[in-house]
């Protein structure tokens, strides 16, 4: 049996795109690009008082600001690039962003020719638009299949709709790092973000841009940029604008649970606290002496049936011994003759309180 060559059959793609942007009705071209947002040459961000991220329809106009290649082509699987009258691709310049009317009005009347060997191939379209450095701010794409119309192989009108990227890249001066964080009705973070940041080139330069989930425009929460000498900014996520800084003052006070200091006394008598004592917080003594002391040691635990401390345990700072003395009965005390200087005193009850302060960890069964 011979196999039958496959010729290249040329096939007109009726290609007026019929391009939209979702949620676009007319935009009114800038005759001035605007430029990288921020500034400072020391590696701040010190002019930067909004960023276009106040709503998802902001972020989309100031996007087709930054429009400035315009893409679109063809292809299927079985297509061929040789032979004459092929048109699969067309590029356009946008000199001050993309003019909704203008731009998209000649990209809509384009047609394109290609050869293809296989005419049940689906015939895929793609567009994009693209800023100065090639980042995607728009994209789309379809397919269609090929129809015999008046002896002509042609496709269906195929209309795409050009999608804003998911994610948008603003470019933000000197900016090292940045994130969002999400905030409920109530003002609450309910979620962190990493946002991506790109550096043109050397990482010393200023060129840097965000990759800013589209997603997170107007919502409640704010964006914080980190830039290249150490500072911050904080922007509103629902408007853009740059939050200001408010000066707080704040006091703190700091303790040690069950620890209690002592100065040149003689009588170091602990009544374990409520709280202390519903932790199960066995109380720790530091006892400082200028001068040698006798000192009488006793400690009980609250409620009606009081228990008393039968020992005290002193050990000397910077000393490894501990030595343990019995409280003598009835009178609950005991004295001790101590040196100047500092020591650690506790004290022990029979039913063992202060032992459960701290839960039990995590141990494995069996045989190790």
């Amino acid at each position: 049996m011979k196999l039958k060559k496959l010729i290249p059959t040329v096939v007109l793609l009726l290609l007026s795109f019929c391009f939209s942007f979702p949620g676009v009705a007319q935009v009114i071209p800038n005759t001035t690009p605007t430029p990288i947002i921020g500034g400072g040459s020391s590696g701040g961000g010190s002019t930067i008082e909004s960023l276009p991220i106040g709503s998802i329809a902001e972020l989309k106009a100031w996007a087709l600001e930054q429009s400035r290649h315009i893409h679109s082509g063809v292809w299927a699987i079985t297509s061929t690039t040789t032979g004459t009258n092929t048109v699969t691709s067309y590029s356009r310049v946008l000199s001050n962003g993309l003019d909704v009317i203008e731009d998209l009005k000649y990209v809509n009347n384009l047609q394109f020719t290609m050869n293809i060997h296989n005419l049940q191939d689906r015939i895929e379209f793609h567009s994009s638009i693209e800023d100065s450095e090639g980042w995607s701010l728009f994209y789309g794409n379809g397919s269609s299949r090929i129809f015999l119309i008046s002896g002509k192989y042609v496709t269906d009108h195929v209309r795409l709709d050009l999608r804003m990227s998911e994610y948008v890249p603003i470019p933000v001066e000197n900016a090292q790092w940045a994130a969002i964080r999400e905030r409920d009705e109530n003002g609450n973070v309910i979620s962190y973000y990493n946002v991506s940041v790109f550096n043109s080139g050397n990482y010393e330069t200023s060129k840097s841009r965000l990759y800013f989930p589209a997603y997170f425009a107007g919502r409640s929460g704010e964006l914080v940029v980190g830039f290249k000498d150490g500072s911050e900014k904080f922007f509103e996520l629902q408007n853009g604008k740059k939050l200001p800084t408010q000066r707080v003052v704040g006091q703190l006070s700091v303790q040690v649970p069950g620890v209690i200091g002592l100065r040149d006394t003689n009588a170091v008598y602990i009544a374990v606290s409520r709280e202390d004592y519903r932790e199960n917080r066995g109380t720790t003594v530091q006892l400082t002496l200028t001068q040698a002391t006798a000192v009488a040691f006793a400690s009980w635990l609250p409620g009606t049936n009081e228990e008393m401390a039968y020992a005290v345990r002193i050990r000397a700072s910077g000393s490894s011994k501990t030595q343990e003395y019995k409280i003598i009965e009835p009178t609950y005390y005991v004295p001790v003759a101590l040196d100047a200087g500092r020591y650690y005193i506790t004290f022990r009850f029979r039913s063992g309180f202060g032992k459960d302060e701290y839960i039990r960890p995590y141990i494995l069964e069996g045989k190790g």
